[in-house]
């Protein structure tokens, strides 16, 4: 009986143990399990709408070139274009809308983010992620995260993405599908935070407005380092989780 006891208390004690040593994975991925439920319980709020923001969903009340949303709402957003390339071969329709989306906010200040430039912008402001950005194993990962300490450090907006070459699909690269602008953005820009909702759950971060300094892009940086595992050794689930869609909301 004694001998059964102690047994016991050892296996108690080792599941505790491994409990504690785990806790962060285990925090992390109970989060990511949980967000169809979470999402559909907080999100209601996150929507705009025309009742309740007065804002007009269909754009047909706006100038196809209104580039602010002044003189009836204070700009949150400042203006400012940001277009991200790293790597692969650059591909004509991607040129054509990134040209679609400069024309239709001719007066915002515009950034292109190559392998270099980019490289030397996170190494310069984020110093303590440089090494984790350096060795992320999927090319997509590296422009998910760079999306989020651009919009942090500069504000503006993050529209479309970054073409990879074939070796990086191999590799198991996620690549979403180019965005183009068809109308200039502008009134959007009254809103601290803006991204497109994405089915079932969730929001799309291959499109992101924001303000400079915004408290939930903070957050979105300093949790990078804690969700960056190999999620289940799957290409997709890895991307999604520590640095994607999933992860952002």
């Amino acid at each position: 009986m004694y001998f059964s006891h102690t047994k016991v208390s050892s296996v108690v004690v080792v599941i505790l143990v491994l409990l504690l040593f785990f806790k962060s994975v285990i925090k992390t991925t109970f989060i990511i399990a949980t967000l169809p439920i979470t999402w559909h319980i907080r999100s209601s709020d996150f929507y705009i709408s025309e009742t309740k923001d007065n804002f007009d969903l269909s754009f047909s009340n706006y100038s196809i070139d209104q580039q602010s949303s002044l003189p009836e709402y204070e700009d949150q957003v400042p203006a400012i274009l940001h277009h991200i390339v790293l790597g692969g071969d650059i591909k004509e329709g991607w040129i054509q809308a990134r040209n679609n989306c400069l024309q239709h906010h001719h007066d915002w200040e515009t950034y292109l983010w190559t392998s270099e430039n980019a490289t030397q912008f996170v190494e310069e402001k984020f110093p303590l992620l440089k090494d984790m950005w350096h060795r992320y194993k999927y090319p997509i990962q590296r422009v998910d995260a760079l999306r989020y300490m651009l919009l942090y450090e500069y504000g503006g907006m993050i529209l479309s993405s970054s073409p990879l070459d074939a070796a990086d699909k191999k590799k198991g690269a996620v690549l979403d599908m180019d965005l183009d602008c068809r109308r200039s953005l502008g009134p959007l820009r009254r809103f601290a935070f803006t991204a497109p909702a994405a089915h079932p759950v969730g929001f799309s971060n291959g499109f992101m407005m924001a303000a400079r300094r915004h408290p939930f892009v903070g957050q979105l940086i300093r949790h990078l380092r804690k969700y960056d595992r190999n999620w289940f050794g799957l290409p997709y689930a890895t991307v999604m989780f520590s640095t994607g869609c999933h992860y952002a909301s």
